[in-house]
């Protein structure tokens, strides 16, 4: 995996990790503003890590084993449905807006960046198909 491809990927999971982390973080201090406190927000920021994992772990996976290379980008490929369909899910609900264009950007974007990493993921994957079959 080449280094643009890591650092994209490093960058969607740093976007969805903040997106996932700062709306779960709003919305349990606006339920609960007395408990709102750092235990709250650790816990966000650790599930919006994990939710970022199909990006960040077939990133940091050294290029020196590639076996465990290989099947991290395919567990990240297809654990990306996951942030896919969160944002997927968001713009479905707002294109009913779609003439306020603003409300539909950053999910749009978050949407088209998970399906960009899903090639990267298997990009090397589907080099190999095409060299097979050419």
């Amino acid at each position: 995996m080449t280094l643009v491809a890591r650092l994209f990927l490093l960058v969607l999971a740093a976007a969805c990790a903040f997106a996932l982390a700062s709306a779960g973080w709003g919305f349990g201090c606006a339920v609960e503003a007395d408990r709102c406190g750092l235990l709250t927000t650790a816990f966000w920021v650790v599930l919006g890590a994990a939710f970022a994992s199909p990006f960040w772990l077939p990133a940091v996976v050294p290029a020196r084993f590639p076996r465990t290379l290989r099947i991290a980008r395919w567990i990240g490929a297809v654990a990306s449905a996951g942030p896919l369909l969160l944002f997927g899910s968001v713009v479905g609900s707002q294109l009913h807006r779609a003439a306020e264009s603003t409300t539909l950007w950053p999910a749009g974007m978050m949407v088209g960046m998970c399906a960009v990493a899903v090639v990267v993921l298997l990009r090397a994957e589907l080099a190999a198909v095409r060299r097979r079959f050419t």
